[in-house]
């Protein structure tokens, strides 16, 4: 029709290397028809080895999504089955830690998340943990500790299964911001967004051959 500009919309390819750099996140909520599809990498397993053909799938539109409130998409994603991928949710935690959209500001979160490995003197947190820690700061140290370095005791000593079933639920009922990319990512695609394309690959590993003869 003259005079009627048509958008043209285009694809989105997110695959892991560039997900892991901070790539790829944004609100969730977006006005309709505005949405752009994407391209995720996905694996076949899931959380701790769980067989995801053995959870059932959930597709949501994007404006069911962007409906939720956080507890409710707390609950989507870990009730009644955990459909964190526990690799995913660690690294995905260690990015925003170090990349300032994760802030850590209580010492006593730092020791809960590490599982008082990391100590701070002076706090008497009622969080679980060794008896000895690896590493004893000042409140003063702490303090001074930048983004990267709290991420990279979280890294160090977290467990990613302590990261799936309790930390990162938490922080998505706190209000932590997913994109719809960031849902499928870490739920290896067992929760499906319409305009989100999930591209399953393979990454077998070649055999060398190099020398090999036949007699």
């Amino acid at each position: 029709m003259s005079g009627t500009t048509r958008k043209t919309s285009t694809t989105k390819v997110i695959n892991i290397t560039d997900y892991n750099k901070g790539k790829g996140e944004g609100k969730m909520a977006k006005k309709a028809g505005t949405t752009k599809a994407s391209t995720a990498t996905i694996s076949p397993r899931g959380n701790g080895g769980v067989k995801l053909s053995d959870l059932k799938l959930i597709s949501l539109s994007m404006e069911e999504l962007e409906k939720k409130t956080a507890q409710e998409l707390a609950d989507l994603i870990t009730v009644p089955d955990n459909r964190l991928s526990r690799e995913r949710s660690k690294q995905e935690l260690v990015s925003r830690i170090a990349s300032g959209r994760i802030k850590v500001g209580e010492p006593s979160t730092l020791m809960d998340w590490t599982f008082k490995n990391v100590q701070i003197e002076g706090v008497d947190a009622k969080v679980r943990g060794v008896k000895e820690a690896k590493v004893t700061l000042t409140q003063e140290q702490f303090n001074a500790l930048s983004d990267a370095e709290k991420a990279a005791y979280v890294k160090q000593y977290t467990n990613k299964r302590r990261v799936a079933e309790s930390i990162l639920p938490e922080l998505i009922r706190k209000g932590m911001p997913l994109s719809p990319e960031d849902v499928v990512y870490l739920t290896n695609g067992r929760i499906a967004i319409d305009g989100v394309v999930v591209q399953r690959q393979s990454r077998k590993q070649v055999a060398l051959t190099d020398g090999v003869e036949f007699s």
